[in-house]
């Protein structure tokens, strides 16, 4: 009789211990986060919310999200993917620009803009040249002319590394 008192004590220890729904107060299915709100949501009154993927990448969260909620957060989430979606074409067409060192003698174009333009520092110059190109996309410009790079030694305890600037003029 004891173990039936002691089982039945601990379940309803575990069912009153469990998260109750934000919206309905409901025990009774899984509980799940609010994908913005982080309060728990059950599966009766939160709505899947999709996940973006670019290149196997997750971009976007997927969750849930409390459905008296749904134009707001449809509308954060919205802008997000305007956001993403610009992100990825400047890196689509980061892909087909020019870059041309300065010690080129050939032809080149004029440039659009006639603005120099920088990168940050990495820890590869071809990084640095990816940046320089996204940058340039960015600014709508199919070509960087005058590419310089600079390198500087680091030191991160005994081990001593190069990191690369890339600058140029679309």
């Amino acid at each position: 009789m004891i173990p039936v008192i002691i089982a039945t004590a601990v379940a309803a220890a575990a069912y009153k211990a469990k998260p109750e729904c934000s919206v309905c107060h409901s025990k009774i299915t899984w509980n799940q986060p609010d994908m913005f709100s982080h309060q728990p949501v059950c599966g009766k009154c939160g709505i899947d919310v999709e996940s973006v993927y670019y290149e196997g990448h997750l971009v976007l969260l997927a969750g849930r999200h409390i459905k008296t909620e749904k134009d707001k957060y449809d509308r954060r989430i919205e802008i997000e993917k305007r956001a993403i979606d610009k992100l990825l074409s400047d890196l689509e067409a980061a892909k087909s620009v020019k870059v041309w060192p300065e010690t080129y003698q050939g032809k080149v174009p004029a440039p659009t803009l006639n603005k120099r333009i920088h990168t940050n520092w990495h820890r590869s110059k071809s990084a640095a040249t990816d940046e320089l190109a996204y940058l340039t996309a960015k600014n709508r410009c199919s070509h960087v002319q005058k590419a310089v790079y600079f390198s500087e030694s680091q030191f991160e305890g005994n081990y001593e590394y190069t990191v690369w600037l890339a600058e140029g003029v679309i």
